[in-house]
């Protein structure tokens, strides 16, 4: 299944960066000092491959590490393989630096299929590994979880949508908003999950009731089909399953969390949103026309 957004990609990617951070960080300080520089070079590529900053040069960096001296065994070759691969996988998905500021936040990024096959083999491999030597594998930990994302891919967790898009409400004048509505028109690739409108907007006051309004925070507001209202951090998470794929496990998780835990941060992040986060030209992202057809008034 190809199911494969520039999002999640740039998601699990992240995931990848910061196990081998953890993993190349030097814990012998009597080391010798090269070994100490090799491994200050393989943290600053770790950055620049979560940041998607020169994601090729990095990847051959980190795999040619994974691969040489001491990480460099037979159970290294998975691992090592992986990334490597990050080689082949088109520039620029939603989420990575050079893809900010794009007018269409998704563009015309896909995964090749000879790539996801390619991931699959290195898990099976890993599989193999630890099955004909578990000592030499190491003990299952995050790095056959990294391997598993990657193979796995997003398709098996559909999106949770209706037979109608819903409608997401956002705050026009709010710089944070715009970017999550960005995400969100980047992962819902056909436009069956949401349609969007501002606050400000006329929809807003035709679709929702005075009663209602008056009591919605000025930040994101999701109104389901059947006229229902979630707001604060019971929106967010909704709406990431209804982008489906690793975002609907992560709405999942969000709503694990005790909701005045999770509304505590919401409205933590909403109150410093306007300081951190310029503020918009308008009340809608700069989007292309096929992209524009999916906000009301």
């Amino acid at each position: 299944m190809n199911a494969w957004t520039g999002g999640q990609y740039s998601l699990v990617r992240g995931l990848l960066a910061a196990y081998l951070f953890v993993r190349l960080f030097p814990t012998e300080l009597d080391a010798p000092a090269s070994r100490i520089a090799l491994s200050l070079l393989g943290l600053t590529a770790a950055v620049a491959f979560g940041l998607g900053i020169q994601r090729r040069a990095a990847s051959v960096l980190l795999a040619a590490l994974l691969f040489g001296p001491p990480e460099g065994n037979l159970a290294a070759f998975p691992l090592g393989g992986l990334v490597l691969m990050q080689v082949f996988v088109p520039r620029a998905p939603y989420g990575s630096w050079p893809a900010r500021g794009r007018p269409d936040p998704a563009g015309s990024w896909r995964v090749p299929g000879p790539v996801r096959g390619a991931w699959l083999f290195f898990f099976l491999l890993w599989i193999l590994l630890f099955a004909l030597d578990p000592p030499a594998a190491g003990a299952p930990g995050f790095e056959p979880l990294v391997l598993l994302a990657f193979a796995l891919g997003p398709g098996w967790f559909p999106p949770r949508r209706g037979d109608i898009p819903e409608i997401a409400f956002y705050d026009g004048e709010c710089g944070l908003c715009h970017g999550f509505v960005r995400l969100c028109l980047s992962e819902d690739r056909d436009g069956g999950s949401f349609s969007f409108a501002p606050l400000q907007g006329p929809t807003f006051e035709e679709r929702v009731a005075p009663e209602v309004r008056a009591n919605v925070p000025d930040s994101f507001v999701l109104q389901r089909t059947d006229g229902t209202v979630l707001v604060r951090s019971s929106a967010t998470a909704h709406i990431l399953c209804g982008l489906g794929g690793y975002w609907r496990i992560l709405g999942r998780l969000l709503f694990l969390i005790p909701r005045p835990l999770r509304n505590l941060a919401y409205d933590t992040v909403a109150r410093f949103r306007k300081r951190l986060f310029a503020k918009p030209e308008g009340l809608c992202p700069i989007v292309p026309q096929h992209l524009s057809r999916r906000f009301l008034p």
